[in-house]
């Protein structure tokens, strides 16, 4: 079992994502019928997870099959998460689906917001010097953190960290053929343009539909896990009623917006 930072604990260390410890985020920027982004656009989310959601089951939708989670019973909570969830109308490449590779490790919620940014920017993003990962610990409301010379030592963030860290200082655009940077020479190839301007907190389910612009025959969003090809499928649909369950439940769905 393992021992986050916020005293939660979890038997996976994939599942590092920290609940935010403070909620003003959700009061002071929350997504409005003036400020959704007229084109579809990719979400962070931060959500907890259950055994339920580990294995997907197919379903035939409008005469196609799909990979869902979330129909049934939840089952037991096995910790937080972070993941993106794409647009209806736009595509996620194969190769982004094995480069954004958790492995075993955790920093779900940059490999969600680095995946956002993907689906933004159409382009891939460096995961090998921990760089935004680190900066998010750096700078959320927990003390310490992985980074070197953290005490104390910790795993995990929020998806409200991770994103303030794309607003405020950008990214790292990934080397030819995902090629490894030195933590060290990290922040000296941080581009603010890369990473999103504003960005706000959907309050409801209908707006995450809204954001994603799903079909209304859709029961659900298109969710992207960070677990590679063989631990996950592409693509999940996320079935309404469970993702509304999980919104509520201290979940933070974050979208980039114009204002």
């Amino acid at each position: 079992m393992i021992e986050l930072r916020d005293g939660t604990t979890t038997d996976d260390p994939r599942l590092d994502r920290l609940v935010s410890a403070r909620t003003d985020h959700l009061d002071k920027y929350p997504l409005t019928a003036a400020t959704l982004p007229a084109k579809a656009t990719p979400m962070a989310a931060g959500l907890n997870w259950y055994t339920g959601l580990d294995q997907p089951q197919q379903r035939r939708i409008n005469g196609r099959t799909y990979w869902v989670i979330g129909g049934g019973s939840l089952g037991s909570l096995r910790g937080g998460h972070a993941v993106c969830l794409r647009p209806w109308d736009v595509t996620d490449n194969v190769d982004w689906w094995e480069f954004y590779d958790q492995g075993v490790e955790g920093r779900c919620c940059e490999f969600a917001v680095l995946r956002v940014l993907s689906l933004l920017n159409r382009k891939r993003y460096d995961i090998t010097s921990r760089w935004l990962y680190w900066q998010a610990q750096r700078n959320d409301e927990w003390a310490g953190g992985s980074y070197p010379g953290a005490s104390p030592v910790y795993e995990g963030t929020s998806v409200r960290a991770a994103l303030d860290v794309a607003k405020k200082w950008g990214a790292i655009p990934a080397r030819p053929g995902g090629a490894a940077i030195d933590p060290a020479e990290a922040a000296s190839q941080v581009r603010l343009g890369e990473g999103i301007a504003v960005y706000r907190w959907a309050t409801n389910w209908a707006d995450v539909r809204a954001v994603l612009k799903v079909p209304d025959w859709l029961p659900g969003v298109p969710m992207l896990n960070s677990w590679g090809r063989y631990g996950y499928p592409h693509e999940v649909i996320l079935l309404d009623e469970a993702g509304d369950r999980l919104r509520r439940e201290n979940g933070e769905f974050g979208v980039a917006t114009d204002r």
